[in-house]
């Protein structure tokens, strides 16, 4: 069942719909007859931007010389994307920050089972100089520091961070917070841009901005999203669509993903969800 906050985006993305579909790049079955290359659409979370771009330069420029498949990637946040895709269902490839993410599109026919092709895990990210520790009720509940929140039906972050410290205690957080945002990479702008001090992010985020570093949080170690990959129903290049997600689990792309800070598995991809590790 998809949560209130998912149904409310859904009306949103009415409106922006057609948007949406008309700003979609065609996807060509295998290539055009000119010979120019074929061209799928990743819909991919927001925070993952700059593994992602490396990643598809990568595949681009070498896992895809001989089929000649280009990628074009729309970022939004996770539950944003499923909303919109419920409506405009147009794209080849949805990577979400947790596959709870993908559930929905699954049950409703509009995706594959997701691949899980790396984990991260939830911390506190604050500016480089701020002398902020770990602690919850100093850093978030005090008001000591400038917060920025992640929306909890909004940002993968935020629906774990709940879940681990309760409902209430999040609601908390975001009602003293400076501001409140719907995307991981928004709230850490926030503190790299000195708006804020403090924020919540995960601990691939502070990695990709220059004034920021991360606190590891006692009470949310053990847990970790999960990232997947799904080919969506409505993509019209499936083989190649099959062929980028290959890649972003293979060897070369674990690579790329551990050079960012995600934590990858040895093995293969598999379908989960966000979850505690003992």
């Amino acid at each position: 069942m998809i949560r209130p906050a998912v149904t409310s985006l859904i009306l949103v993305a009415v409106a922006v719909a057609l948007i949406y579909r008309a700003g979609a790049p065609p996807s060509a079955g295998n290539g055009n007859s000119n010979g120019s290359p074929s061209t799928i659409t990743v819909l991919c979370a927001a925070g993952l931007s700059p593994v992602m771009g490396e990643l598809t330069d990568v595949f681009e420029s070498t896992a895809a010389e001989d089929s000649s498949i280009k990628i074009d990637v729309s970022y939004k946040g996770s539950a944003q994307l499923v909303a919109l895709h419920r409506v405009a269902q147009s794209g080849d490839l949805l990577a979400a920050a947790d596959t709870f993410y993908h559930q929905p599109l699954i049950d409703s026919g509009l995706c594959s089972p997701a691949d899980i092709v790396a984990y991260q895990t939830p911390c506190l990210i604050v500016a480089t100089d701020a002398a902020a520790t770990g602690s919850i009720d100093e850093t978030l509940l005090s008001g000591k520091f400038r917060t920025s929140i992640p929306k909890r039906g909004h940002a993968a972050i935020g629906r774990l961070v709940a879940s681990i410290e309760g409902t209430e205690k999040y609601n908390s957080f975001s009602r003293l917070a400076t501001v409140t945002r719907e995307t991981v990479s928004q709230v850490a702008g926030d503190v790299d841009q000195g708006v804020v001090d403090i924020g919540i992010a995960w601990n691939t985020t502070s990695l990709q901005f220059e004034n920021t570093k991360s606190l590891t949080v006692d009470a949310w170690q053990g847990y970790r999203s999960s990232i997947g990959v799904s080919v969506l129903s409505s993509s019209k290049n499936v083989a190649a669509a099959e062929a980028f997600k290959e890649f972003l689990g293979g060897q070369r792309a674990k690579g790329i993903l551990k050079k960012h800070g995600y934590l990858v598995s040895d093995g293969p991809g598999h379908q989960g969800s966000v979850e505690a590790q003992p």
